[in-house]
């Protein structure tokens, strides 16, 4: 008498290439799913009192990026026999535009440009989905803290023409402030 190992490796190699292909169809339709919920425009937490912005809108493997700082763009001046040169780096065009990378949780932006970061993880933060920059997600392991000014959230409603790059909370009249993230 064989044992079950025995009788079912005895089934063939077609019976082990099924097999093989349920699972990788298995696999591949919860990869999908992932992929599924990345789509919609990510912006930075209302957390966030600096001055910075940054909008990921992402359409399947396609992205577009805007991002915005009080850190302008680098100028030089020289002088040379007298004569002062003045350069100043042009201003991004956004949005930036690429192809996405996934694979599992993380996130990889492909295009030409400069980026805050160009890897991204998929975090849950109070029961929701947020992007969290590779760096950032790097600290948190490390020490412990999750920076959860740093994360991004889906924004519910994005309008290119005059990207919000920021969650933000949004000054009623009575002076009190609606919430800053989707989690309460």
């Amino acid at each position: 008498m064989s044992s079950p190992c025995i009788t079912t490796c005895n089934r063939g190699p077609r019976f082990a290439f099924v097999l093989l292909l349920i699972a990788s169809l298995c696999v591949s339709g919860r990869a999908g799913e992932k992929q599924n919920d990345l789509s919609g425009t990510w912006v930075l937490s209302g957390k966030w009192t600096g001055y910075m912005g940054l909008a990921l809108k992402i359409e399947g493997a396609r992205y577009k990026y805007w991002f915005s700082s009080d850190v302008g763009p680098l100028t030089i001046e020289s002088t040379l026999n007298g004569r002062t040169t003045t350069y100043t780096e042009p201003q991004p065009k956004y949005p930036l535009r690429g192809r996405l990378s996934v694979h599992g949780d993380l996130i990889e932006l492909r295009g030409p440009g400069e980026y805050y970061d160009r890897k991204w993880r998929r975090v849950t933060y109070c029961g929701v989905t947020c992007l969290l920059a590779e760096q950032h997600y790097q600290e948190w392991k490390k020490e412990g803290r999750l920076p959860e000014d740093r994360l991004l959230f889906k924004l519910p409603n994005f309008d290119e023409k005059q990207p919000v790059l920021n969650y933000g909370g949004i000054e009623k009249p009575d002076g009190s402030v609606t919430q800053t993230s989707p989690c309460k």
